[in-house]
C-alpha cells in the first residue's frame, strides 16, 4: 500500500508544481501588460479632450487614443 500512496503523492506534487508554474507565467504576462500600459485601468477618463500630444499623462494613459499614439511613435522611431 505504501507504493500507491507514494505514487499518489508524486502525482499531487507534480500537479501542484504545474499549477504553480502556470500561475507564475500568467502573473508575469499580466504584469508586463500593466507595466507597458496595454491594459487600461477602470475609471480612466480623458482630461485633455483626446489631444494626446499636449497631455502630461499620455505616457502612462491606458485609453485607446494614447495607446494608439504610443504605438505609432514607437514604429517611427
Amino acid at each position: 500500500m505504501s507504493t500507491i500512496d507514494e505514487t499518489r503523492s508524486r502525482r499531487e506534487f507534480i500537479r501542484f508544481c504545474g499549477r504553480f508554474a502556470l500561475l507564475g507565467v500568467a502573473a508575469y504576462y499580466a504584469a508586463r501588460l500593466f507595466i507597458r500600459g496595454q491594459v487600461s485601468l477602470t475609471g480612466q477618463s480623458c482630461s485633455n479632450q483626446g489631444v494626446c500630444s499636449t497631455c502630461r499623462a499620455a505616457s502612462r494613459c491606458g485609453l485607446p487614443q494614447a495607446l494608439s499614439r504610443r504605438q505609432a511613435r514607437e514604429g517611427h522611431s
